[in-house]
């Protein structure tokens, strides 16, 4: 019997367009952390506001990779990264307010990590029936989470 599997691939991150407004707003919302950790002598957050500045810079100035993503009977390989099902706790399935499916698998250990995966090229739905045979769906798991919306829609 041939294994059934999934094959995709997505872009490590979005490349945000970004306006001049964007990038003035930002530098005046930095300039106010910055002024604001001197006046509070908390010259760690300084340390901490220029190096997050400076890791988002970087970030901005590469282009993204492209991750493939196989979901097999063996468990989800995504990039060199390999998730066993009895690795994980359950997964969810949603819908981004962009349009976008997003896989997330839900890891048993550690702090309950999730990790988006975009669905691109496939029927979400296929991928989900799939994967019940072998992981709990997380119906409690209805959003995106905060975190990801955020960064998204702040461009980040």
């Amino acid at each position: 019997m041939k294994e059934q599997s999934f094959h995709w691939s997505f872009r490590e991150f979005e490349k945000h367009e970004r306006s001049v407004w964007w990038y003035a707003i930002a530098g005046l919302v930095v300039a106010l952390i910055v002024v604001y950790s001197f006046v509070s002598n908390n010259f760690l957050f300084t340390v901490i506001t220029v190096i997050t500045v400076v890791v988002l810079f970087a970030r901005q100035m590469q282009e993204p990779g492209v991750v493939e993503c196989e979901v097999t009977e063996a468990g989800i390989f995504l990039g060199n990264k390999k998730y066993i099902f009895s690795d994980l706790d359950s997964f969810s399935l949603l819908e981004r307010d962009d349009g976008v499916p997003v896989l997330y698998l839900h890891e048993a250990r550690g702090m309950r990590n999730m990790v988006p995966i975009p669905i691109v090229d496939l029927q979400p739905e296929s991928v989900r029936m799939f994967l019940r045979d072998f992981l709990e769906e997380n119906a409690e798991h209805e959003q995106e989470p905060i975190l990801d919306w955020l960064m998204r829609v702040l461009k980040l």
